[in-house]
């Protein structure tokens, strides 16, 4: 077993290197922006804090997302709407979004704030199901679209951040907890109009249910794109 595992999984890396991608039918594609999974994560990163995640899986996450646009474009290439445009998208988010799943799920495996961690996967992955399947497509409200590159950009501005050392586990730890909100109201350099209802809420439900309550009602809310 352990051998047809090792085989299947190292023509999978030649195929990646080769630079074509094929789906389980046969159906053979050359990937669309990416040439060669071989080129990414192909030299050892300094930042000691996410060294654990070995440059063979950012290979591998780099060939999931051409196989999974691949398949995308095999899928709906009869449908109208769907172009270059959307695709490379779709890659973008992919990559971004399996970038921040596999932080989140590493650290509610193996960090003590297993709440946040936890929440915000659910977010993350419910935001990137939610672009593909919804916001991608709207194109007669410029304002959402603007929003989607935002946060796009956003998470690849942040992943940057994480790969280059800027942050860590404990940079990005010390917004979590609650006793992070006291220090969002203290200090003036982070006022923002949400401030004072956050202060509203600290008096209602005080400073555990305020920030508990909050994360979950997000993380609850995010699940409905499911629903949509």
């Amino acid at each position: 077993m352990k051998s047809r595992v090792s085989t299947k999984t190292n023509l999978f890396q030649k195929k990646c290197e080769s630079g074509i991608t094929s789906n389980w039918s046969g159906r053979v594609f050359d990937p669309l922006p990416i040439r060669s999974c071989g080129s990414i994560g192909c030299f050892p990163h300094p930042n000691s804090h996410y060294q654990p995640f070995t440059t063979k899986t950012f290979m591998h996450i780099g060939c999931f997302a051409t196989l999974v646009a691949s398949e995308i474009r095999w899928a709906y290439s009869m449908a109208d709407g769907l172009n270059s445009f959307h695709v490379i998208q779709i890659i973008l988010v992919v990559i971004a979004g399996l970038f921040w799943l596999q932080i989140y799920i590493r650290g509610f495996l193996f960090r003590s704030f297993k709440f946040e961690y936890g929440a915000y996967g659910i977010i993350i992955f419910c935001g990137a199901y939610g672009y593909i399947t919804h916001l991608m497509w709207v194109e007669d409200q410029p304002v959402l679209t603007l929003a989607g590159f935002f946060w796009i950009g956003y998470a690849y501005y942040k992943a940057w951040k994480r790969l280059s050392g800027r942050t860590s586990w404990q940079t990005m730890e010390t917004d979590f907890g609650p006793q992070s909100l006291d220090k969002v109201i203290a200090d003036d350099s982070k006022y923002f109009r949400g401030k004072g209802l956050i202060e509203l809420f600290l008096k209602l439900f005080g400073k555990n249910g305020t920030y508990y309550g909050t994360i979950s009602f997000v993380a609850l809310l995010s699940l409905l794109v499911f629903y949509i």
